[in-house]
């Protein structure tokens, strides 16, 4: 009998030392000092495909990007418990009262196991106004856009195409974002 659970206290160790391996080496999110990194923008050569990336409003809704097929959109993929996600937040709002909603959209689409709940519990709890409340299943979102990182933001043309990645917090409400979202834009 000893011999039984000390081998079950071992494999559970081995099981629980696995999954962290697993979390740091595949999961990956992007932790660091509290200062933005500038200029991580990585703007493709080539449009890529747009992902098919599929979430829910907070009301249950079903939506997919092709639903905002025309406009300029920042998707940025993010969680409540992800440090830079949080920390982010507030500029990506600043973003997004920046630029013409008719034009320009950032969709924040959350991979909280709550989904769309601790999202609006987060924009009430840190006063995030004027962006949507958006979740999607973790596993399926970061196979749609080829991360396992957090946060990550994907730049998107009118076509749907993918123009541009940031992997990691940014401020993008600063000079050097709003510049270059604006020549994916276009004249209005």
């Amino acid at each position: 009998m000893t011999v039984r659970v000390e081998a079950t206290a071992a494999m559970n160790r081995s099981a629980g030392l696995s999954l962290a391996l697993f979390f740091c080496l595949f999961w990956m999110p992007v932790w660091g000092d509290d200062s933005f990194p500038v200029n991580r923008l990585v703007m493709h050569d080539v449009p890529r495909p747009g992902p098919d990336l599929v979430f829910v409003d907070e009301n249950g809704n079903t939506q997919s990007l092709a639903d905002f097929r025309g406009k300029v959109l920042l998707v940025n993929v993010w969680a409540t418990w992800c440090q830079p996600c949080v920390r982010e937040m507030p500029a990506l709002a600043g973003l997004q009262a920046a630029l013409d909603p008719s034009r320009f959209r950032v969709l924040p689409i959350s991979i909280d196991r709550l989904g769309a709940e601790a999202a609006s519990r987060f924009y009430k709890e840190h006063g995030i106004h004027g962006l949507p409340v958006l979740a999607g299943k973790g596993i399926a979102v970061f196979k749609a856009i080829d991360e396992r990182r957090l946060p990550v933001s994907l730049l998107i043309d009118v076509a749907g195409r993918e123009v541009g990645r940031y992997v990691g917090a940014a401020e993008w409400n600063g000079p050097e974002y709003l510049a270059a979202i604006r020549r994916v834009m276009g004249p209005s």
